[in-house]
């Protein structure tokens, strides 16, 4: 998350309501946060927006940075493991798709209609993939919640 909303400029309070999109730029994608007060929809060309929190003003010192390679790590393993039944692990994977999509470690080579929905497809910077991810639609909330599980995710899978 930016430290800056990118509406006004100013610093996000601690613990403060903000609405983050990841938008299509001159092919490529950016990760725009906004205070909630001043979000007035999804700016053009996003392809996803959630909500999340910023984090409060002192950090725990175990809070570090998530690594793109583990997250890169975990949306390929979980699409090896995938169960057309475990919606819980299609949300998660789709949160790591936005996610590393922010982060410009994938990148979205096509968007396809099927008859199931519409299906994102992900290639890695480092020529990974392609990866195949349904376009849940999730909301922004919902997204939020699951990127701030992934930590925790990411230390039960290592352990």
């Amino acid at each position: 998350m930016a430290k800056v909303c990118a509406a006004t400029g100013e610093p996000f309070p601690p613990g403060a309501r903000v609405r983050s999109a990841l938008v299509d730029r001159d092919g490529g994608h950016v990760r725009l946060d906004f205070l909630q007060a001043v979000w007035d929809g999804p700016p053009p060309g996003t392809i996803g927006h959630w909500a999340v929190r910023a984090p409060d003003a002192v950090e725990t010192p175990d809070a570090a940075p998530l690594d793109a390679e583990e997250l890169l790590a975990l949306l390929d393993s979980l699409g090896d493991a995938a169960d057309a039944n475990n919606d819980r692990q299609a949300r998660v994977r789709y949160t790591l798709a936005l996610l590393l999509l922010s982060e410009g470690r994938v990148e979205l080579t096509e968007a396809r209609d099927t008859p199931d929905g519409r299906l994102l497809i992900l290639t890695g910077s480092g020529g990974e993939g392609p990866f195949e991810v349904p376009d849940l639609a999730l909301p922004e909330e919902e997204i939020g919640g699951l990127e701030a599980g992934l930590p925790a995710l990411l230390k039960e899978r290592a352990d």
